[in-house]
């Protein structure tokens, strides 16, 4: 029989992949004071990278920098190598969102190895993934297609629809910096309807991000209006700021191409003060420099 313990872990995995990471936050802090009194390091291990994804996801970056290097520490002493791995991954992840692409490249190439001698299909799936998303803000596009690639193959073996969705939506972030808008609305759309069939509306936030940029490239306004809208309904619900900076920053694009110039304004310095916030120093920058000097390119 479970204890209460191990039944407070699995809920809040449950609720990390179900898109809600403030509930898996607070359910972590219910479990973490028992788990340390009782001195149980396995279960401290599994808590304390469950933590740091949910902290990760509602952009509270610094909390997540603390409970993803006491993990790595745990873990390396205690010879848990499944457990490096992931800390080494979601390190990575953090450094990305702090847009530290060489440092985050670094550390997925750390936990690929692991995963392979492990035949940890699921953490292959979201290394390379992950290791794409690095690629693709470092302009190098066609590595980041092959490492998507990659990710979609590995998350086939291990039966895993919602990796599989977001190497394929990584695949339509590469398709809007490569100008093929065409293409990105329609794994976008796809993508937002697979998410959404999978009760994870986080993701499904994420998808209509990139849903909306693709029809906003295309100038269906209208469109990218109601997406772009349901977009942030969905990041706010769920605490997710710096999700919800990049869903402000792409609003204030889509404003200024229905020709509110005052509206986008605001828009990027809503942007720009969440991405502060959360420790992304280099997307306030982007968010400012677009509220000075007008749009340019994003890296989505």
């Amino acid at each position: 029989m479970s204890c209460p313990t191990t039944e407070l872990l699995r809920r809040a995995e449950a609720d990390l992949r179900s898109g809600r990471p403030r509930e898996a936050q607070a359910c972590l802090a219910n479990a973490l004071p028992a788990i340390e009194r009782a001195g149980d390091r396995r279960n401290l291990r599994t808590a304390l990278n469950l933590l740091g994804v949910a902290q990760l996801e509602l952009g509270a970056l610094n909390e997540a920098e603390r409970s993803f290097a006491s993990l790595l520490e745990l873990a390396r002493n205690d010879g848990d190598e499944l457990l490096t791995a992931r800390a080494f991954n979601n390190l990575g992840a953090l450094a990305d969102m702090r847009d530290r692409f060489d440092e985050a490249i670094s550390f997925y190439e750390r936990a690929i190895p692991t995963y392979q001698r492990l035949g940890q299909r699921r953490g292959l799936a979201e290394s390379h993934h992950n290791l794409a998303i690095s690629l693709r803000r470092r302009g190098q596009l066609a590595k980041a297609q092959d490492h998507e690639r990659q990710a979609i193959s590995y998350a086939t073996e291990a039966d895993n629809a919602m990796l599989e969705s977001l190497a394929r939506l990584g695949l339509a972030e590469v398709a809007l910096v490569t100008h093929d808008s065409v293409l990105a609305e329609a794994i976008a759309r796809h993508a937002a309807k697979r998410f959404g069939a999978l009760g994870d509306s986080l993701r499904e936030a994420d998808a209509l991000r990139v849903l909306g940029a693709a029809c906003l490239a295309q100038q269906k306004l209208s469109v990218a209006r109601d997406v772009v809208d349901r977009a942030r309904q969905l990041a706010t619900a769920h605490g997710a700021r710096l999700l919800e900076a990049e869903i402000r920053l792409l609003d204030a694009e889509l404003l200024l191409a229905s020709g509110n110039e005052k509206g986008a304004s605001r828009e990027a310095g809503e942007a720009a003060r969440l991405f502060d916030g959360v420790g992304s120093p280099g997307k306030a920058k982007e968010a400012r420099d677009w509220r000075r000097h007008g749009p340019f390119t994003p890296s989505l």
